[in-house]
């Protein structure tokens, strides 16, 4: 380039990184190297959080890579990974607010790295089931103040945001263990100021804990509880239904196992190559090949 076109790009080495953002709101980058492999069951390694903190996030990405931030509220942010203070694995990490212009009682509800994402819409979800689906492209321009994407009513929370390609399956998951799994169709592409249609109904007292999307290759679920039982069981047993029904048992949740607090989708592929990195609520981490769990029928613990 010419003398004096500087790129802070050129200077920055494109590594793999994992971003951790904790529930209070500390974000932080550390090389992926710090996290090695480890046999399922075993203890875990720590990374640090800050007193009555827990990690509420964790998101595997590179340096060079621009990372989306929602809020609670309905706005998005961007900002690139190295912009994320980088420390040492046992580090607290740095307020969020120090990166991005968040409103008095807004917070980071989902983080999302679209670098090498291939779709057309953003599937957005509420804490009380409450769904939505925008067009990829209304997010291309994002002022340094935010970019509403959704409008939350009274009282509910934006909280997962996905990308979907116009042919996927949604699946939302709740706390006391009701899945329920719909075609994205369902849900028609809207403008960014609207609040959305209902996508489950979820029971007085439960609350939604995932919202993920169940693509054409998808073949299981894998969820977790609080007491860290994790299970892998068939999509194909999780039958479709239209949106704002009340799902399916998505597993026995009983004194031993917990409430579900994960569920991830995973295809043939992930089953077989990829590990699950798991974080207690003091920091514990521990770092699972999913080939290590077995796969069991939708009713089990």
């Amino acid at each position: 380039g010419a003398i004096g076109e500087f790129n802070p790009t050129d200077t920055i080495p494109n590594e793999d990184v994992v971003v951790t953002f904790s529930k209070n709101g500390y974000i932080k980058r550390v090389k992926a190297s710090s996290f090695r492999a480890q046999r399922r069951g075993g203890k875990g390694i720590t990374t640090a959080v800050k007193d009555e903190d827990e990690i509420a996030s964790i998101l595997s990405t590179k340096n060079h890579n621009t990372l989306l931030f929602f809020t609670n509220t309905g706005r998005v942010f961007r900002l690139p990974a190295y912009e994320i203070p980088e420390m040492q694995r046992t580090a607290k990490g740095q307020p969020i607010v120090q990166s991005l212009a968040l409103a008095k009682d807004e917070s980071v509800s989902a983080i999302l790295d679209l670098t090498n994402t291939i779709g057309k819409h953003l599937f957005l979800i509420s804490a009380q089931g409450t769904v939505k689906r925008i067009d990829i492209a209304e997010i291309a321009n994002i002022r340094a103040s935010g970019l509403i994407v959704m409008k939350p009513h009274d009282g509910d929370s934006l909280r997962w945001v996905r990308v979907t390609d116009g042919t996927d399956n949604i699946l939302l998951v709740s706390r006391g263990g009701k899945a329920i799994q719909f075609d994205e169709n369902d849900v028609r592409v809207m403008g960014r100021a609207a609040a959305g249609v209902r996508g489950m109904k979820v029971a007085h007292g439960d609350a939604l804990i995932e919202g993920c999307v169940a693509g054409k290759v998808a073949k299981y679920i894998f969820t977790v509880s609080e007491n860290g039982l994790g299970k892998i069981s068939a999509l194909e047993e999780y039958r479709e239904q239209g949106r704002g029904g009340s799902g399916v048992k998505v597993g026995a949740t009983t004194e031993k196992t917990g409430s579900i607090i994960g569920a991830y989708t995973l295809t043939e592929e992930e089953k077989v190559n990829n590990s699950v990195i798991m974080i207690s609520k003091g920091g514990q981490t521990v770092r699972v090949p999913l080939a290590d769990v077995r796969i069991t029928g939708r009713t089990t613990q």
